[in-house]
């Protein structure tokens, strides 16, 4: 992979992401390799035009803002992690800058591209927003009560989810909340919705996993009790719905490319980060 020019975003609030970001820097100064650090509420259009690589330094939370912005770009992204899991991460801070470069520049490292989800609110007739999600997508009571909230799956009703929520995964966001909610581990490359219900008042609503070739409906349900939700976007962006909004989440156009030196094994990932099958 030829690198010209490179963006580093790192976690000012974590010392291993700072350490990184300085060693980094370093390392990308001596190759010859032009860089910029981007601000923490940094927008899409603040990834300069040519830029080759953004080094994301953090957790996955740094990860997964940095990926949003990048994948909208078209630029490929790396994580370093600095952070505690780093599930996404495709190394550690304490890693070698300069090796981590080396093996980049010589075109060995293993690009992984992942679904996005497209969420959109539609209020009547005008959207009132638009974002994509990496991880997932979640609707939530607005509240300490249960809500309920219709589906449909390519135009097709699916039954009433009654309880604390619903979480729509990309398979990337598969071993995060929806993991949590009982749901399934998936591959990343597989291009799959999966639908999780959180804390459903009911003992038969499962998971559904679901090709991502039909947009999923999500309407908050007229009743006479029915209170406003919540929607959030991999737990960083939040949006409040109103009772009349329906969201539309659907696959997006771009798709966010991950880069790993070294290679990329997901069931050692698995293993090593969420002790996958120990006894």
């Amino acid at each position: 992979m030829d690198i010209q020019t490179a963006a580093l975003f790192f976690n000012e609030a974590k010392p291993q992401s700072v350490k990184a970001h300085k060693n980094l820097s370093a390392a990308l100064k001596a190759a010859g390799v032009k860089y910029y650090t981007l601000k923490t509420d940094f927008a899409p259009r603040d990834i300069k035009t040519g830029t080759d690589i953004i080094f994301s330094l953090g957790g996955d939370g740094t990860l997964l803002k940095a990926a949003r912005a990048a994948a909208l770009r078209g630029v490929k992204i790396m994580g370093i992690n600095g952070g505690s899991l780093g599930f996404l991460s495709a190394a550690e801070a304490a890693g070698g800058s300069k090796r981590l470069l080396k093996t980049l520049q010589s075109g060995k490292a293993l690009q992984i591209p992942r679904l996005m989800l497209d969420v959109r609110v539609r209020r009547g007739a005008r959207q009132v927003f638009r974002q994509p999600a990496l991880n997932e997508c979640v609707i939530k009571a607005n509240g300490p009560r249960a809500t309920a909230l219709n589906l449909s799956y390519g135009g097709v009703k699916l039954k009433e989810y009654f309880g604390d929520g619903v979480i729509i995964a990309s398979p990337t966001g598969s071993t995060a909340y929806n993991l949590a909610a009982g749901g399934p581990v998936a591959h990343p490359a597989l291009d799959i919705f999966i639908i999780t219900a959180i804390c459903p008042h009911t003992l038969t609503q499962r998971p559904l996993a679901l090709p991502a070739e039909k947009a999923i409906k999500i309407k908050p349900a007229r009743r006479a009790d029915a209170q406003d939700a919540m929607l959030s976007v991999d737990g960083q962006l939040n949006f409040r719905l109103k009772k009349e909004d329906e969201v539309y989440i659907s696959r997006h156009a771009a798709r966010a490319v991950t880069l790993y030196a070294g290679g990329y094994n997901f069931f050692d990932v698995l293993t090593s980060k969420l002790k996958w099958g120990s006894r």
